[in-house]
């Protein structure tokens, strides 16, 4: 009996709608679009969890692009948006959260490596 090498539906390959990484240039405007449920373009204002190690939340204004970064008012770095910015002031808090306890473990990490070398002399 030959064993059927067709893939099985629930092992199937990701296609770029479930697959955020594969067509990075394309992908997200439609991708972020249907999860919210109105036209990503009409996103004037995100909050920024970017520098939250270091300050506070804040919400800009500017412009978002097709290829999912949105470039702020007057500047020319641009943000990512579901990394660097988000659309709601709840997703931002819940990643600056994490860089933050991110950020906590890398200072442990490295006092812990300080302590082995004050040790060891």
């Amino acid at each position: 009996m030959k064993a059927n090498m067709s893939t099985p539906p629930s092992i199937q390959r990701p296609s770029a709608r479930t697959d955020h990484r594969a067509d990075p240039e394309k992908r997200f405007a439609t991708w972020i679009s249907s999860d919210l449920g109105r036209d990503f373009h009409s996103v004037r204002q995100v909050w920024v969890s970017k520098f939250a190690t270091q300050g506070s939340i804040f919400r800009i204004n500017g412009e978002p692009r097709d290829d999912g970064w949105f470039t702020p008012e007057g500047e020319t770095q641009a943000l990512r948006i579901g990394r660097d910015c988000f659309l709601s002031r709840d997703e931002a808090a819940l990643d600056a959260d994490s860089r933050r306890r991110h950020k906590v473990t890398s200072l442990k990490n490295t006092l812990e490596r300080i302590e082995k070398l004050i040790a060891s002399d």
